[in-house]
Order: C-alpha cells, then sequence, then structure tokens
C-alpha cells in the first residue's frame, strides 16, 4: 500500500471504527456470562486503544496487548498468551476470535479454543484443521457459546 493510500486510511479510521456485525450482541452474550475479554492484536496497542475507544466499546476489555508488547508476532502464539496471562486465565480456558491465517495459526499454538471468522482470507484445510470451529460471523459465535461450555472441556 502506497504512503499516500495509508495515510488516507488512517485519517478515515481516527474518527470512525467499521465494526462487524454482531459486534455489540456478542461482547453482550460474553459480558452477561462473566466472561473476561482481552484484545489481542498485531497493531500497535495505542492505535488499538484509540480504535477501541473510538467505535465505543473499550470498557468491555480487561486488557488490550499489541504488537509492540511482544517481542514474536502471530504465528508465533505469544501474543494469546500474554493475552490469557493478563487474564489470569489458563489458555486452555480461553477462546481466541480469529479472522487471518496467522491468527488461528497463533491461537492454536496458544492452546486456546481458536475459532475462525473468516473476513477477508476463506477457510483452508489448514485452518480446518487448526481452528476448534469455523463460523461465518459474530452472531455464530454467540450461538456457538450458548452450545458450550469451556470450563467442561
Amino acid at each position: 500500500m502506497s504512503a499516500e493510500v495509508w495515510r488516507e486510511v488512517e485519517a478515515r479510521l481516527e474518527h470512525s471504527v467499521p465494526l462487524r456485525p454482531g459486534l455489540f450482541e456478542l461482547l453482550d452474550a460474553l459480558r452477561a456470562r462473566n466472561c473476561k475479554m482481552a484484545v489481542a492484536s498485531s497493531t500497535d496497542s495505542a492505535r488499538v486503544l484509540h480504535n477501541l475507544e473510538t467505535a465505543g466499546v473499550r470498557g468491555y476489555f480487561s486488557a488490550v496487548i499489541g504488537g509492540d508488547q511482544v517481542t514474536h508476532s502471530k504465528p508465533e502464539p505469544e501474543i494469546f498468551l500474554k493475552a490469557a496471562a493478563a487474564l489470569d486465565t489458563p489458555p486452555g480456558l480461553c477462546m481466541v476470535l480469529e479472522d487471518s491465517y496467522n491468527g488461528v495459526r497463533a491461537g492454536a499454538a496458544a492452546g486456546c479454543f481458536t475459532v475462525m471468522v473468516p473476513d477477508m482470507d476463506p477457510p483452508t484445510p489448514e485452518m480446518e484443521r487448526l481452528a476448534w470451529a469455523i463460523v461465518p460471523g459474530l452472531t455464530d459465535v454467540a450461538r456457538l457459546l450458548e452450545q458450550t461450555d469451556l470450563q467442561k472441556r
């Protein structure tokens, strides 16, 4: 991406962050289940915090781990292991929602229940093998939660 195009993208994201359908319903469902939530993003933590504030969802998350806070980026599991530690929860009891191949790889390597919610990257046989589940959208994650009790797994 050229520097000019990137500046335009940054300018647009300064005041508006695109949200996926079903986001608020999922966050509310997780909150109702008393789930601790973290964001683990390869993006610099200052940008992540800005985006969460702009989107009006910062209050849902107990921890935010950005790419600037890890030594090894995805597909290494470090970012998800740090997020689990920040939540004081074993990785095996954490659910990771990911839309990228490297994110799915990292979540699986961390030992988390990794759910692929595809966006630009369609599921591949490798993703089907690594992901605990693949669902088309965030509303499907909420339904998956209703059918699942991770603490029994």
